[in-house]
């Protein structure tokens, strides 16, 4: 039996670093519908409201492949398109240096400092996210499970 798209999607979240499952909460709050009411700013659990808020919003089977498609969506394009290569790292790197060049700032410094160690979890996170979309989150498997219900 194939299982809940959402169920691959919350084990994939719940193994990220903490600072990852705040990223992503925060973007999916920004960009998706029906998580508009996460405090980004203040939410002393951001990530677990996340998980929370996705619970709530699972319904019937096609209200679930909807809420699949939606974070798979958002997730890709604010965060994996964004952070899965050592590339895109790289001009993080680059406009740190211009802003650290700018306006020199410990913020900055320390960002750039901790780049490495940030970017090789990055990716090392969205490799992981890779897998789940060519497993749980492929249109193969979402149709399956649509035939199931």
């Amino acid at each position: 039996m194939t299982s809940a798209p959402i169920d691959g999607l919350i084990d994939w979240y719940r193994d990220l670093p903490l600072s990852h499952r705040q990223d992503i909460a925060a973007f999916v709050a920004c960009a998706a519908p029906g998580f508009g009411a996460l405090d980004v700013w203040n939410s002393p659990d951001l990530p677990g409201e996340f998980i929370a808020t996705i619970q709530t919003l699972r319904g019937d089977c096609y209200y679930e492949v909807g809420l699949a498609l939606t974070l798979r969506s958002v997730i890709e394009f604010f965060i994996i398109s964004r952070r899965s290569t050592r590339a895109a790292w790289q001009e993080v790197a680059r406009a740190l240096e211009i802003a650290e060049n700018s306006a020199p700032s410990e913020l900055i410094t320390s960002n750039l400092e901790s780049l490495d160690f940030r970017a090789e979890q990055w990716i090392r996170s969205c490799d992981k996210w890779r897998i789940l979309r060519e497993t749980s989150l492929t249109d193969d498997n979402l149709n399956a499970y649509l035939a199931l219900r």
